[in-house]
């Protein structure tokens, strides 16, 4: 058995699989993106110290082994993480066990898989702009090699042409081609991890970590040019009221009776949410309503907004802002339980925190503002600082953090300011979300990252309306003042608050163009996002279209495409029989480099392939078929005669490539 080896061609698709597997990165467990860089490795050193490969017994027993691991953690295949992972995998040992340019095909297939496989994920324009020469690599790589050899430059006109037509067919399918998604859905197809990571549960710390992300979490859009002060920029999430003991705290478990929001005809802002798979949607100070057209959201008194199923896909939300709300609650239904667990046993801190608590309390005339305004004077003035790193500590009792540690991240400050007021009978509660942004001036958009992940104070007044307040805006203000993100880029680098200011309102080329492209890529997906059914019928009953016409003119324009692709620059009609034998040889041969060379006649490179080959079967075809070609192509042969050598030729030449 000859087994055809392998050429510069070959190894070239190994780069687009290459792309694919590292644009997937994001969106595959660690441990399958590692092992399946391990295995390219493994390939790698079979090539450089010309190894064996594993043996295809091998390779297979590694695919049920991963097999059966990847449905251990994701308990389905029919998830995108789940599917996207065995092809990652599966990729990877094919390019293991890949020895013969035959197997080609199959790798351009699982190609167009995983370049595929990313839009599962993302729509970003940058996957877009990097997908489209690899789609464009792997279709030329599925013409015949001896055309991509001896046609090179035809080769490219062709592959053009193949996505200059497709170009208007995808555009018809995206307009016209009915779009399932409800169904799609109601699939067990979730994926077991977010990028939110919030929790119910806050513990000192746990924030901190998340904030370690750089992951865009959404973007804000606000309606008719408004503007939005970043020291005002709240994204409430969470509401935390039920103390777990020492600066721990979660959300209650709330009896209220939650309204679903309706469609809005007044629009403030819109927020694209990226997919979380959690229920929480995060909003602006004073927004009475949400609605998505994919996702129902429901609302309670305090206008904490989550969605019925959990957000497993980007969707576009629109908000609207009423008259400033003071989040009124009936006194009878507040719950925030306080456990007694957050003193510690140091009784010269017990005594500082009881005397701070007298303090605070001993004008019983005083106002919950006022003595709000006392605890944000205490931490002021008495050498608190801000910390981005300060590690989970779940025990860490309030005196402890008050008069001993006194450094901390934004949970740190609100659980211990919560506490403050809710000792001295005043209740609050912590909030979490997200404070802050990068602000887009070409687009009036707030991208809020991970970063931008902080936690605050509501506590109620004299009036009984929940009254926000934070801590972090006088312990460490430019963490307000630059929102999460920008405020980690720039407090390494001990700057000025004027240095700061002149950083920011400085726009390189380069800024201005990563505002811009940042501004194509929101609308993209704003536009892909709204583009849903509904707008496909309205686009259909514009033009007085159903949807049995548009299926037609989509089939029609599959069927004229077809035809346009058949007057192709290589089409075999434009070739004599001759010529096509002879292009049929080069392609067997090619894999052999055993092409013909130009300064070589017929007989020359006969005697080479048949002095190259060692199978006495496939040496008697060979030279029947070079024989039967020579007399072909130099025979003065009549018509008929030509046919017959041409029907022969074409038998022997299917048989040959049949041989192994």
């Amino acid at each position: 058995m000859i087994t055809k080896p392998l050429n510069k061609n070959s190894f070239m698709i190994f780069i687009p699989l290459a792309i694919s597997t590292l644009s997937l990165y994001q969106d595959i467990p660690l441990w399958i993106f590692l092992t399946s860089i391990v295995f390219w490795l493994w390939k790698l050193i079979i090539i450089w110290f010309n190894l064996k490969n594993p043996t295809r017994f091998l390779t297979g027993f590694f695919s049920f082994v991963f097999f059966v691991l990847i449905y251990l953690q994701f308990k389905t295949f029919i998830g995108k993480e789940a599917a996207t992972s065995f092809i990652v995998v599966l990729a990877s040992l094919k390019i293991l066990e890949f020895e013969s340019s035959e197997e080609k095909d199959f790798l351009i297939l699982l190609g167009f898989f995983m370049t595929t496989a990313k839009f599962l994920f993302s729509y970003d324009l940058f996957y877009i702009f990097i997908s489209i020469p690899v789609y464009a690599y792997l279709t030329y790589n599925l013409l015949p090699t001896v055309w991509i050899r001896k046609y090179k430059k035809e080769s490219m006109i062709y592959t053009l042409k193949i996505f200059t037509v497709s170009v208007p067919m995808s555009l018809l399918l995206f307009f016209l081609f009915p779009r399932v998604t409800k169904e799609l859905n109601e699939l067990n197809i979730r994926s077991k991890e977010g990028i939110s990571g919030f929790s119910d549960n806050l513990t000192p710390g746990s924030i901190s970590n998340l904030s370690l992300s750089n992951e865009t979490i959404l973007r804000l859009a606000l309606i008719d040019e408004q503007k939005i002060d970043i020291k005002n920029f709240y994204l409430k999430g969470l509401v935390l009221q039920k103390h777990l003991g020492f600066l721990n705290w979660a959300s209650e478990k709330n009896t209220t009776t939650y309204n679903f929001t309706e469609n809005i005809e007044q629009v403030d802002y819109k927020i694209t949410l990226e997919p979380t798979q959690q229920n929480i949607v995060f909003s602006l100070p004073n927004t009475t309503n949400l609605f998505s057209d994919n996702f129902k959201i429901f609302s309670d008194t305090d206008y904490i907004f989550k969605t019925y199923n959990l957000i497993d896909k980007r969707i576009s939300i629109k908000g609207t802002i009423g008259k400033p709300i003071l989040y009124k609650s009936n006194t009878a239904e507040i719950n925030i339980t306080i456990n007694k667990n957050f003193i510690s046993d140091n009784q010269t801190s017990k005594n500082l925190l009881l005397q701070l608590q007298k303090k605070l309390a001993f004008d019983h005339s005083l106002k919950p503002k006022e003595i709000n305004a006392k605890i944000l004077s205490f931490f002021a003035s008495n050498n608190f600082h801000y910390s981005l790193s300060p590690g989970l500590q779940p025990h860490l009792t309030l005196d402890q953090f008050l008069f001993k540690i006194k450094k901390g991240y934004c949970e740190h400050y609100a659980s211990a300011h919560a506490l403050l007021l809710n000792s001295v009978g005043i209740p609050a509660r912590v909030v979490i979300g997200y404070q802050g942004g990068e602000y887009n001036s070409m687009g009036n958009f707030w991208i809020v990252r991970q970063k931008d992940a902080h936690a605050w104070v509501e506590y109620l007044n004299e009036n009984n309306y929940w009254v926000t307040t934070d801590p972090i805006t006088v312990i460490q203000p430019e963490r307000i003042e630059l929102g999460g993100h920008l405020y980690s880029t720039v407090i390494d680098q001990m700057l000025t608050k004027e240095e700061i200011k002149s950083l920011f309102q400085k726009q390189t080329f380069i800024t201005k163009t990563s505002m811009w492209f940042e501004n194509l890529n929101y609308q993209w997906n704003n536009f892909l996002l709204e583009h849903d059914f509904e707008k496909q019928k309205e686009l259909l009953q514009k033009y007085d279209l159903n949807i049995t016409f548009a299926l037609a003119i989509v089939a029609l324009t599959a069927i004229l495409s077809s035809l346009i692709m058949q007057t192709n620059v290589l089409n075999r009609k434009h070739l004599n029989k001759a010529q096509l034998i002879y292009n049929l040889l080069q392609q067997w041969a090619e894999p052999f480099n055993l092409v013909k060379k130009d300064a070589e006649g017929p007989l020359e490179w006969k005697a080479r392939i048949i002095n190259f080959l060692s199978d006495p079967l496939k040496k008697e075809l060979l030279i029947e078929i070079f024989d039967l070609w020579i007399r072909l192509a130099y025979g003065n042969n009549t018509s008929t005669e030509q046919e017959k050598i041409f029907k022969t030729l074409t038998a022997k030449m299917k048989l040959l490539k049949q041989k192994k």
